[in-house]
């Protein structure tokens, strides 16, 4: 992902930072607000050149405008491919220790305790969406 600049960041910020950047912004009614985000589901497979691939589907949500700590209801979906994967850590406690010192174009934070180093990424898809409006 040639919009991302800096090694390690969180996925929110190598998403706005990238192509999808806009949709995701269009999707949150995002200027500047703080975000949530949870992962659906995360799956690794070995590819015919022996690099190791994942998908990832997350959903993105704003927090609302009060303190109450709510969400607004503004929310999407993302699934993204990340390619080139040389690490993934999990940690319960989001202390990502012995994660290992090989160097990694890209070092993102998930949030949802994962962290992966890869060469990059690429978004398959972007889907807006209101949480008020998904089945409990």
């Amino acid at each position: 992902m040639r919009g991302v600049r800096t090694m390690k960041s969180k996925l929110i910020e190598a998403l706005l930072s990238g192509q999808h950047g806009d949709a995701v912004r269009d999707g949150l009614h995002l200027e500047g607000q703080r975000v949530y985000c949870e992962v659906f589901y995360f799956t690794v497979r070995s590819l015919p050149n022996r690099e190791l691939a994942c998908n990832l589907q997350v959903r993105i949500a704003r927090w609302g405008d009060g303190d109450d700590a709510t969400l607004s209801g503004d929310a999407v979906e993302v699934e993204i491919e990340f390619s080139g994967v040389l690490g993934i850590s999990y940690a319960y406690n989001d202390q990502h220790n012995g994660f290992g010192d090989f160097d990694a174009p890209l070092d993102i934070d998930i949030e949802d305790r994962f962290r992966i180093r890869c060469q990059r990424f690429e978004v398959k898809k972007v889907r807006a969406l209101n949480l008020a409006d998904e089945p409990r």
